[in-house]
């Protein structure tokens, strides 16, 4: 996420009192080690992990700004739910605590984690996620097909996906690509078109353009 450096600094300016990192998606590094990338990757030494307190709902009130860490998604949300936090990180985002998440930490800001590229090394409770955006995310998205692969594509799964959960949106996420939401707004920023599929269509939609939340469908959880 180096590309996205200067923009990450700047959201989060002014909102660093009591930054929490939650870096349970992480799975061959230890959440210490990660926490302490994170915090030298965005210049916050003071950034706190909430693997590290012993009341973590707690923890999350007093946030005054939540970042998500990319790894597994499975083993982020099964954490999550194990701590109880999902309903209090919701309550506090909508209480206007901003909200960074990359890879796992994108797809956890969906309604469900079921467009996520991992691999259910770990089984949560649900697929239920934050709800905070009313479409599906497919972070590192490829349109491109690997040759001498047998296997099914991105663009593959994502149309299963749609098959069977018809009222959905999914955005595709290329690398160095991101989603700056702000009330109704969701701004495309980065180097490449994100990739809008529903089963009405497929669109690219450029940098600096929004996704049209006003005609996407919310999914129910």
């Amino acid at each position: 996420m180096e590309w996205s450096l200067p923009r990450v600094r700047s959201f989060l300016t002014g909102h660093l009192k009591c930054g929490v990192f939650l870096p349970f998606a992480s799975v061959r590094l230890s959440w210490e080690r990660y926490t302490d990338r994170v915090r030298d990757a965005l210049e916050i030494p003071e950034l706190t992990s909430l693997h590290e307190t012993a009341d973590p709902a707690a923890l999350v009130q007093e946030a005054s700004a939540l970042i998500v860490g990319g790894g597994n998604t499975f083993c982020l949300l099964r954490e999550l739910e194990n701590r109880d936090v999902l309903a209090p990180l919701q309550e506090r985002i909508r209480q206007g605590c901003p909200y960074l998440g990359w890879s796992a930490g994108a797809n956890l800001a969906c309604p469900t984690i079921q467009t996520t590229n991992d691999m259910p090394i770990q089984q949560p409770r649900s697929f239920r996620a934050l709800n905070l955006v009313p479409y599906q995310i497919n972070p590192h998205f490829t349109p491109d097909r690997l040759p001498h692969h047998g296997g099914e594509s991105r663009l593959d799964r994502i149309q299963e996906f749609l098959t069977l959960h018809p009222e959905a949106v999914v955005v595709g996420l290329p690398e160095g690509t991101g989603l700056e939401v702000s009330a109704d707004r969701h701004v495309i920023f980065g180097r490449q078109a994100v990739h809008y599929f529903s089963t009405t269509g497929t669109r690219e939609i450029p940098p600096g353009d929004c996704i049209p939340v006003s005609t996407t469908s919310m999914m129910k959880p």
